[in-house]
């Protein structure tokens, strides 16, 4: 009896477990349309409790917008689509006259910062223009003030010319005022108000930027810590500013999504690192990557595994991840991460004041076609206690290196498929000292180095990371 007894509690555990695990998720929305490309670029939750998302979709070199409204259960209640000329959407927000939908419209002399008013049947109202210039593509990110809404962005002109605009947009949605051009190679999708009314801006290349009242640039300095790529900024409370970018770090040549902790005057406080072990790159999600919820509740989010060169269309897993941090240090509490079976891309998560969390972006999982599909994923966060990380992920299993320590020859044997694999040697400067192409599954190699401690990065035909570690040389 006392066996079965046993039998029988540890089913009921198991279960317990099972239903845990499942209860995370509370819905997925994937919409897939044929042959076109789309992604969720922002989302925002309305008063009456739905969920609102502006959509991009790109079909035959056209751009153009939609903006759903679904249930706290994922389900479409309806739908607003803006087909004008090169339509960009690329945010949402929701005041006493209506829904604000944001983005750009033209380009080619022509571009607009473009805002359009819905009403809560989401036709439209009414819609304003800011001219931009000139410019390919742009992004827009938007900043709830007490007074207006500060519109943020940058535009692309050319190949590889960036620069940043700014503007302040009534509640209404009509034009205040704003700067088309403040800033020269800058990806902005974080500001931040100052006590002093002044905005600091988060720029991809290692640098905060000043703007004063009036939106004219008054200093430009390197960031803390180093934080790179489109990351997000937030004052979390009165004495604290939370940085969230890509980091670095030149020693074990890793890439995580740094999480920098500053003062109201930017000064260097504290920094912490998450993201997947090995040789994997993570970096935030691309629009929003810090959110609050109503009990001041911050969590990050961002992307694990996920090359951003390749932004929508991988051909390896990737994650969302999502991490909550706590309120009075900033320290990660726990780590998860959601997908694996699919290349992910996150653009931004929302806490919700149901005690939710709302990650969005896209999915794709054809490899071999361009057609990534837009994708929502509600997590219950308040199911999550602790660290969890999907090690099967981990790309040194792909190629092995023998012996450890070696005398300076080493045998090479890989699983990778994508041949040839490039193989480069660093040493503890980081300085890369020797290179190797390997053009079948296994070799045999002189090192041809010195004695000492040496990183190697492993990386296929198609220039993903296939393998990191270091290796000991001894004679």
């Amino acid at each position: 009896m006392n066996q079965i007894k046993w039998i029988f509690i540890a089913i009921a555990v198991m279960l317990k477990s099972v239903s845990s695990l499942y209860a995370q998720i509370l819905f997925e929305y994937e919409e897939d349309t044929v042959d076109t490309t789309e992604y969720v670029a922002h989302m925002i939750e309305l008063d009456n409790g739905h969920y609102l998302a502006a959509m991009r979709k790109i079909v035959a070199n056209s751009n153009w917008g939609k903006v759903t409204e679904l249930t706290r259960e994922g389900k479409v209640v309806n739908s607003a689509i803006f087909q004008e000329d090169n339509f960009w959407i690329n945010a949402l927000t929701q005041t006493i006259f209506g829904i604000l939908v944001f983005g750009t419209v033209g380009g080619e002399g022509k571009g607009h910062l473009a805002i359009i008013l819905l009403d809560d049947s989401l036709n439209t109202i009414n819609q304003d223009y800011y001219p931009l210039g000139n410019f390919r593509s742009s992004g827009a990110y938007v900043s709830m003030q007490q007074d207006f809404i500060l519109v943020s962005g940058s535009v692309v002109e050319g190949d590889f010319g960036f620069r940043a605009y700014a503007a302040k947009v009534s509640f209404d949605g009509s034009i205040m005022e704003g700067n088309p051009y403040f800033a020269t190679d800058l990806i902005t999708n974080g500001i931040e108000r100052k006590q002093d009314n002044s905005f600091l801006f988060f720029g991809w290349r290692n640098k905060l930027y000043t703007l004063n009242a009036q939106l004219q640039l008054l200093k430009a300095e390197n960031t803390p810590f180093e934080l790179l790529q489109e990351g997000s900024i937030k004052s979390v409370n009165d004495t604290t500013i939370v940085l969230v970018g890509k980091k670095y770090n030149p020693m074990e040549h890793t890439e995580n999504i740094g999480i920098g902790i500053l003062s109201q005057f930017a000064a260097e406080k504290k920094l912490y690192q998450v993201g997947l072990s090995g040789d994997t790159v993570d970096f935030p999600a691309f629009n929003q990557s810090i959110t609050l919820d109503f009990k001041n509740q911050l969590y990050v989010g961002g992307n694990a595994n996920n090359q951003i060169g390749d932004w929508l269309y991988g051909r390896k897993p990737s994650w969302f991840l999502l991490s909550k941090l706590d309120d009075q240090t900033f320290a990660p509490l726990w780590t998860r991460y959601f997908g694996g079976n699919a290349y992910c891309s996150m653009f931004g998560l929302l806490a919700t004041r149901d005690g939710g969390c709302i990650m969005y972006g896209s999915k794709y999982t054809k490899y071999g076609k361009e057609d990534a599909a837009a994708y929502i994923l509600g997590v219950n966060v308040s199911s999550i206690s602790s660290i969890a990380a999907p090690y099967p992920q981990d790309s040194r299993s792909l190629v092995t290196f023998t012996p450890n320590p070696s005398n300076g020859y080493v045998n090479i044997i890989t699983n990778v498929e994508n041949l040839p694999l490039n193989i480069n040697w660093y040493d503890l400067t980081g300085k890369l000292v020797v290179s190797h192409v390997i053009d079948k599954n296994s070799a045999y190699i002189d090192l041809a180095l010195p004695n000492g401690v040496y990183f190697y990065k492993c990386l296929n035909s198609s220039g993903f990371n296939m393998g990191f570690g270091k290796i000991v040389i001894s004679y």
